[in-house]
């Protein structure tokens, strides 16, 4: 849970076994911080790619380092919404039980295996794509981030059918970041 920072002072400031102390404390309101992490300089109409409905189904697992967080202005905390931009989607097919799941992890790269125990935070049950804009998914549960832990992040869907191309922005890393 996000704490608010607490600053408490006694009075008397000495104190003997037995006496009564009174503290004064003055909570600093924690602040929300919205920052981009990575450059965001390339497209892709490929994998891996959120909202990819070449075939019915989709999911992907997403490795951000604590260095790239702590990098972009994030601190210790709670996560309350990801937005992910979309630049263009041809497709007329909502997602169907769209789904993201986050976690800590030690990883410091992708394994080629889905990581398990991830806790669910945003499900729609039929998401519609809005192209040319960052698509914002408010959290139902918001996700507790350490400040030194590496996030792992799954996003998930399942569609009747398939059909169209959705193109986003991404970054290059020096280590294997997604699945």
């Amino acid at each position: 849970q996000n704490l608010p920072s607490l600053t408490a002072t006694a009075n008397p400031t000495m104190v003997c076994s037995g006496s009564n102390v009174f503290l004064n404390a003055l909570s600093i309101a924690a602040t929300a911080t919205t920052g981009t992490v990575g450059t965001g300089s390339l497209t892709t109409t490929g994998e891996p790619n959120p909202y990819y409905t070449t075939f019915w189904g989709n999911k992907n697992q997403y490795l951000i380092r604590a260095a790239d967080m702590v990098a972009s202005g994030y601190t210790t905390g709670n996560i309350t919404s990801l937005g992910l931009y979309l630049i263009s989607s041809s497709t007329t097919l909502p997602l169907t039980n769209f789904n993201i799941s986050m976690g800590t992890t030690t990883l410091t790269a992708m394994p080629a295996v889905w990581q398990s125990g991830l806790t669910s935070v945003y499900n729609n049950p039929s998401y519609t794509l809005i192209p040319a804009a960052v698509n914002t998914h408010s959290f139902t549960t918001p996700f507790y981030w350490d400040g030194v832990s590496n996030l792992l992040i799954e996003t998930c869907f399942n569609n009747s059918a398939w059909n169209g191309s959705q193109s986003i922005y991404y970054t290059t890393t020096p280590y294997v970041s997604g699945l």
